[in-house]
């Protein structure tokens, strides 16, 4: 069981105003087909039987207790993790380009090799299978949950991605400083938005949009009319990683010399504020997701822990990882409302509770 304790409460307003709106020259190119080459099924070991319990309503922190485990391959890096069809948590491993899960209840189960790839992010697609990003191809995988392959060589170096309430899949794409969305059968279609700095991290938030961080900016692209904001990140810090939180409002982390977790709440096509909450100055926040009890969870591989901000009272707690110099990289809610993360330098999952 670890303790919490309070390690920052400085909410500051930073107000930022974006770049607000876009016009009609961010049109969106008419979609291209690709077909996806299908690569040979894996031969899976069986898969975990799932065993979760879904949550109903909110839930009530008391105390939280991590728990971790190694993955199956060595020096695995395991980097982007997402709920899963089955019940399962996946993850991808970016140093020997394998895809693994863990069932809720601790227990690893097959992983499946993707030939040549170089695998970061990862989402659950609406036709029950997982699809990640891969800076190999240049391209995305799809692998169902038992473990059948295929490979849409159909972008250049996607990092992160993420699947919107209509099925559509959408990635960033660092190199070419684009975002793109394809159908789950593999039709592609290259947003034309000009951005401020380099795509990573995606999602879709609350208000209908697609947000993603640029570096020193926020972006917001608007698939109903395609406008687009570019959201200035304050304190000279880099967006890292985002999410939708259930309050009206995008969250992200940011790094630099003064880290912070940002806010910026819906309003349209724009403009946007962002307001910031300070973290201690060796913080390295990254991934970050929606709780069940009105908060935004996040990693902080600077100072080696698990975050939490209410998205109320905006204090800020932590709860340290085990493992020392862990490299914590993602984190997603699980079904059950609890949390589970990566463990890039020390090959782990590991898992949050309450």
């Amino acid at each position: 069981m670890k303790t919490r304790a309070v390690v920052a409460l400085f909410a500051f307003a930073c107000m930022v105003t974006a770049c607000g709106g876009g016009d009609g020259s961010n049109s969106t190119p008419a979609p291209g087909t690709s077909s996806a080459i299908a690569t040979p099924s894996i031969s899976a070991t069986s898969t975990p039987a799932p065993t979760t319990t879904p949550v109903s309503g909110g839930i009530s922190i008391v105390g939280t207790s991590i728990s971790e485990y190694g993955t199956v391959t060595a020096a695995s890096g395991p980097f982007g993790i997402a709920q899963g069809p089955d019940g399962n948590i996946w993850f991808t491993e970016h140093a020997v380009a394998k895809v693994g899960s863990i069932s809720p209840s601790g227990t690893l189960g097959a992983e499946y090799p993707v030939a040549g790839g170089v695998l970061d992010d990862i989402t659950a697609g609406s036709d029950g299978a997982l699809w990640i990003a891969d800076q190999s191809l240049p391209g995305v995988d799809r692998v169902t949950t038992t473990g059948s392959l295929a490979t849409y060589a159909v972008l250049a170096s996607a990092f992160g991605i993420t699947s919107d309430a209509n099925g559509l899949l959408w990635m960033t794409v660092p190199s070419t400083r684009a975002v793109a969305n394809m159908t789950v059968g593999g039709i592609e279609t290259t947003v034309g938005v000009t951005f401020s700095g380099t795509a990573k991290s995606i999602v879709a938030g609350g208000d209908g949009a697609i947000w993603f961080t640029e570096g020193g900016y926020v972006g917001r692209y608007n698939p109903s009319d395609s406008s687009v904001a570019n959201v200035t990140v304050p304190n000279s810090g880099t967006a890292e990683y985002i999410a939708s939180g259930a309050d009206g409002a995008i969250w992200f982390t940011a790094q630099g010399s003064s880290p912070f977790i940002g806010r910026i709440a819906f309003n349209g096509d724009g403009p946007f504020t962002v307001t910031t909450y300070a973290l201690s100055a060796s913080a390295q926040p990254n991934g970050i997701t929606a709780g069940a009890d009105n908060a935004m969870w996040f990693v902080d591989a600077g100072t080696n822990t698990i975050g939490r901000i209410s998205t109320s009272s905006h204090t800020i707690t932590s709860d340290a990882i085990p493992t020392a110099s862990s490299g914590v990289q993602e984190i997603v809610r699980g079904a059950d409302g609890s949390f589970w993360f990566t463990e890039n330098s020390q090959s782990k999952i590991g898992h949050v509770s309450f």
